[in-house]
């Protein structure tokens, strides 16, 4: 998207590494829209959502060239 081609290149301006984020592991289209944009995921965790356990992804991207 738009939104995140600009946020990116943001990033990339201020000499960022890399980006990291989480995304709950149950929502597939977050999952499918960040591996579209080259994340891969560093691992799975257990955090509390809304008063319940949930699993959610870390995911990364690497900035440099």
């Amino acid at each position: 998207s738009k939104l995140y081609e600009k946020a990116e290149k943001d990033i990339q301006e201020k000499e960022a590494e890399k980006i990291e984020l989480e995304v709950l592991a149950d929502n597939q289209k977050g999952n499918k829209f960040y591996q579209k944009q080259g994340f891969e995921v560093k691992n799975t965790e257990k955090v509390e959502f809304n008063g319940e356990e949930v699993s959610q992804k870390v995911l990364v991207k690497n900035l440099e060239s």
